[in-house]
């Protein structure tokens, strides 16, 4: 190895820095903070040094937590970033640059969505060296309700502008950021993933342990839904098809509703308006949703608009085939009769004939959950994520 070769590898090995940048980490974990969290973990088991920049104060979850921690093996740094509107923005902003000055020079700077975050990376690429990608991680609709006016469109696309790199989870937000002129060649599709290994199916004896030990009725078909319990998933919607289905059909199964939020009382009295309660259960939030994906049947996700759901790529990897609303990510890997079956978004009507033709035709089960394992393993297995983004980071540091 000659000298040049030797200068190439040590700044190679001394750039191999990444820092994801996310407003809230473990231990809040939602979709968001666990794509950070599995991604963070693959991409150290591919030589890259990563650690997590996030807010220390500004929500109540967050207080009393320590500057700095491990969680997984991921080395986690907190800033003070006191309050929840501009002010405590403002300050996520100063801590986090003072800190990437101190020790965070150069390498990658990797905000997970716009906002705060996505201008620690962008002035710290500016400021420091080193590159920055902004990943756009929800929904087409709640990015366009931000271009309200002209001066928010400029401002957004001249955030996006600044950027090296802006990774997208799916087509509809891919095809937005290329209306705004972005160049494609700066624009890369790496949907959410998910560790195929750790969520996989299961045996017709072990789908009825799972229910054993969750407590689920045995014969009943389990129709499940995982998530936060928000407007924008549109568990209310799925309430009212669940009241729309014929007495006999929905008597044949059990809605099982895991998570919780600011929708759950709401739920609640509609379940008791609808008459639906003896068919539905709110299981609450769960530290571990594996065995609810192996004790179901059938998933179903009702989202107003969504980027692409982790609770669905988790529930196809272990075999369970789907109904999804047509927006996001679902669009991208849902394949209609295939692996599941997709309605229009807020149309409870549709979703309920949806939820009855699939609970009403169990010998199509099998073959939709095996179809729709392999579309995870084909479109959102963990392993091919970190490794399209292991290309982006070498690209951008080493051409």
């Amino acid at each position: 190895m000659n000298a040049h070769q030797k200068l190439m590898k040590e700044k190679e090995r001394a750039s191999r820095t990444v820092w994801m940048i996310i407003a809230s980490f473990y231990p809040w974990v939602g979709g968001a903070e666990r794509q950070v969290q599995r991604l963070s973990r693959a991409l150290i088991a591919r030589g890259w040094s990563v650690s997590v920049l996030t807010r220390r104060h500004g929500f109540p979850h967050l207080h009393g937590l320590p500057a700095s921690d491990v969680v997984d093996g991921i080395p986690i740094f907190r800033v003070h970033s006191h309050g929840t509107g501009k002010i405590g923005s403002f300050l996520y902003v100063l801590t986090g640059l003072w800190h990437l000055m101190r020790y965070g020079r150069h390498g990658i700077y990797h905000a997970h969505d716009v906002g705060a975050s996505a201008w620690i990376a962008v002035i710290a690429r500016y400021l420091l060296g080193g590159r920055c990608i902004i990943k756009l991680r929800t929904g087409r609709d709640l990015y366009e309700k931000r271009l309200f006016s002209r001066a928010s469109r400029w401002q957004f696309s001249a955030l996006l502008r600044l950027v090296d790199r802006i990774v997208v989870v799916n087509s509809e937000v891919e095809d937005m950021v290329l209306t705004l002129g972005i160049p494609a060649t700066r624009v890369v599709r790496i949907p959410n993933s998910v560790d195929t290994k750790v969520f996989y199916p299961v045996s017709s004896n072990e789908k009825l342990a799972a229910r054993k030990r969750l407590g689920l009725p045995m014969r009943k078909t389990i129709i499940l839904y995982v998530g936060r319990l928000e407007p924008i998933k549109g568990v209310d919607i799925l309430l009212r098809a669940w009241a729309l289905l014929p007495e006999d059909v929905r008597l044949e199964a059990l809605l099982v509703v895991v998570g919780d939020g600011s929708e759950r009382e709401n739920l609640l009295h509609l379940m008791s308006e609808f008459r639906v309660s003896e068919s539905v259960l709110l299981a609450g939030a769960q530290e571990s949703t594996r065995d609810y994906y192996w004790a179901g049947d059938i998933f179903v996700l009702p989202s107003r608009t969504e980027g692409l759901s982790n609770a669905l790529i988790e529930a196809m990897a272990c075999g369970l085939p789907v109904v999804a609303s047509k927006t996001g990510g679902a669009l991208d890997i849902v394949k209609e009769g295939e692996n599941g079956l997709l309605f229009d978004v807020a149309n409870s009507t549709q979703l309920m004939r949806k939820l009855s033709w699939m609970i009403t035709n169990r010998d199509q089960w099998k073959e939709m959950g095996t179809y729709a394992r392999q579309s995870v393993q084909i479109y959102a297995d963990l392993e091919m994520a970190a490794g399209y983004l292991d290309k982006v980071y070498k690209a951008l540091l080493w051409g």
